[in-house]
């Protein structure tokens, strides 16, 4: 089962500056805005609920997480940058976390999978000291992915997926430990099983930032250039058109559009094509395609 909670980004109006809301509009573009954008996403390490359920799969926070991030690539459609040595923060100041992670990092989006339940079950017959084991095996895993906006520090999108298991014990455990996620590992039917949680959660994490635009920090503004915290490898080209906006606190104000001019590998130039003189350079200056 899969849910994806909103889209926070803000509404276009006709007013020049606005109060940020989220709203699920910007989730289709304006006709003419392209969808081919490459955006940027960090991946943190995985989120143990129960490190116990655990024991035979040592080391499955970062390998699940290098996994996912080696699905994303193979499938090309975002550039994904290494966070494995991040955890989630929890607490009253996640969103800020989150920004300051994503701002450090030069990403859009933060990703993270959450293993709630790696649990093993072994089934028995009679009770107490006359219990007798049975040879069949159970465990059930049951993963979430979520998905943070880096400008905002808002969850955007949370899915849920499971995989049940039943087998020998050595079907359903890691009794080698083997290396977790690689190698031999993914074709035992443990590995497989988690393999099948993986690739629906790409598929699913894909999907909910499909519809977003990108969007990228403005990093300085010199005359009427303005220089864009995105790279080529965004696949934004020389012609393409963005606006930009600025928020402060919960407030952002639409300053004109910006035409892109110059596209190197790790930044991108644009020239200011807006009615208006060029708005002075603050922080919590940006574009998005839309």
């Amino acid at each position: 089962m899969a849910l994806l909670v909103g889209c926070s980004w803000l509404k276009d109006k006709p007013e020049d500056e606005k109060p940020v809301s989220e709203i699920a509009e910007l989730c289709a573009p304006k006709p003419g805005s392209p969808f081919a954008y490459r955006k940027k996403i960090a991946v943190l390490a995985a989120d143990m609920s129960s490190s116990l359920d655990a024991r035979d799969l040592p080391g499955l926070d970062v390998a699940w997480s290098e996994a996912l991030q080696q699905r994303l690539r193979d499938n090309g459609r975002l550039q994904v940058v290494d966070a494995s040595d991040q955890h989630l923060h929890v607490g009253e100041r996640q969103r800020d976390w989150i920004m300051d992670l994503a701002r450090r990092l030069g990403v859009q989006f933060v990703m993270v999978a959450r293993l709630n339940s790696l649990h093993v079950s072994r089934s028995q017959f009679g009770i107490a000291e006359y219990a007798v084991r049975l040879p069949k095996v159970q465990r059930q895993i049951d993963a979430e992915l979520m998905i943070f906006d880096g400008y905002s520090g808002a969850q955007l999108a949370r899915s849920a997926h499971s995989a049940h298991l039943e087998g020998s014990e050595r079907e359903v455990v890691n009794l080698e430990q083997r290396p977790v996620l690689g190698g031999s590992f993914l074709e035992t039917p443990v590995g497989e099983a988690m393999a099948s949680v993986l690739d629906a959660q790409v598929e699913e994490g894909q999907d909910s930032l499909a519809c977003l635009p990108l969007m990228a920090r403005v990093v300085k503004v010199v005359g009427r250039n303005v220089y864009l915290a995105v790279n080529g490898a965004s696949l934004v080209r020389p012609g393409d058109v963005l606006q930009m906006f600025r928020r402060s606190g919960v407030v952002e104000a639409r300053l004109g559009a910006v035409e892109i001019i110059r596209v190197f590998p790790e930044s991108v130039i644009a020239v200011y094509r807006g009615e208006d003189d060029v708005p002075r350079f603050t922080e919590g200056m940006y574009v998005r395609a839309w």
